[in-house]
């Protein structure tokens, strides 16, 4: 019961970790976490009432546990351990694979032995069904569906529009106007790549310092930091990224958050990380990511230049692109 319950803070990262092992879409990665999580409460449940434990509760968790090990054995065979979460517990309780597949070992165990052990006993099949039916009613009641948004490349304008720009002497960022025909010097257009439409065009619009800022982030050089508010990696890579703000070389900074509003000042507070920033909901964000936040993106000009994800970043490797 507490695996399932666990899975629920978020669901939407349990979701997109299905959705990143390739298992299945957004859509019925929504179903089955649901399901999934509805069975597991079901049968902790069914557990406490002593209902059917002998003849239901200990052969379907059997069958739970013995999938759910030889899929986290494929994973590892495949991944060569490359997964730090197995997701059992979601992300309130992280646990690598290997201590999954040890945990699941010894439950399995537990459980065939216990199953000699009890009595028979009996429980009323139409308050079980109506049971399953409450669970499953309230998930998708407290967790509804939400419609994932596949990535869009939305051109954006660039013309007559308040934008923000890094001072690169003093650190500071300001605003200015972009004329239609600013003249650009040719040996600046040599030195950048062509522009691109990256696949974070469709965000423009951001607060910063109390105001509402608009930011091409296809234009020049610029740091996307996808990051969850209650992420420890996130929470540690925005502070690192911040120690850096200010030094000449040092792109803007623009940050795009997961998680709810009264986490915000706590983590600006805590990381001291100043750039202007949006906090996207679940089904924006998510489809970003490539597995697990943050995820950290250089772009110049659109185009990706650096790019890190999870615990493979490292504020070394960004300054050494940066030459910092």
């Amino acid at each position: 019961m507490f695996s399932g319950a666990a899975k629920l803070f978020p669901i939407y990262a349990f979701e997109h970790q299905i959705v990143t092992d390739n298992l299945m879409g957004y859509t019925l990665a929504q179903l089955f976490s649901r399901g999934l999580i509805g069975f597991e409460i079901g049968l902790g449940l069914l557990l406490m009432l002593k209902w059917n434990v002998k003849e239901l509760v200990i052969p379907a968790a059997l069958i739970l546990l013995a999938s759910f090990t030889i899929y986290l054995v494929y994973e590892l065979w495949i991944s060569g351990g490359r997964y730090t979460s197995c997701g059992c517990f979601g992300e309130l309780l992280p646990m690598s694979v290997g201590a999954s597949i040890l945990k699941n070992t010894i439950l399995i165990a537990l459980l065939v032995y216990i199953r000699f052990l009890i009595p028979e006993n009996q429980g009323s099949t139409g308050l079980q069904i109506v049971l399953f039916i409450a669970i499953y009613a309230a998930l998708f009641i407290v967790f509804p569906m939400k419609n994932y948004e596949p990535l869009k490349v939305v051109p954006l304008p660039v013309a007559n529009v308040q934008s923000l720009e890094n001072d690169s002497t003093s650190g500071t960022v300001t605003t200015t106007r972009q004329p239609v025909n600013d003249t650009i010097k040719k040996a600046k257009v040599e030195a950048l790549p062509p522009q691109v439409q990256s696949m974070y065009s469709a965000y423009a619009d951001f607060l910063w310092q109390g105001k509402n800022v608009r930011v091409d982030v296809n234009a020049g050089k610029k740091l996307v930091c996808l990051l969850s508010l209650d992420c420890d990696h996130c929470i540690a890579a925005a502070t690192e990224i911040a120690k850096l703000q200010g030094q000449k070389g040092m792109p803007q900074t623009v940050a795009m958050f997961f998680g709810d509003e009264s986490e915000l000042q706590p983590f600006l507070t805590k990381t001291h990380l100043n750039a202007p920033y949006r906090i996207l909901e679940p089904e924006k964000f998510f489809p970003m990511i490539k597995n697990v936040p943050p995820r950290i993106t250089f772009l110049n000009n659109g185009n990706i230049i650096g790019d890190w994800n999870g615990e493979e970043f490292k504020i070394s490797e960004l300054k050494k692109l940066l030459s910092l």
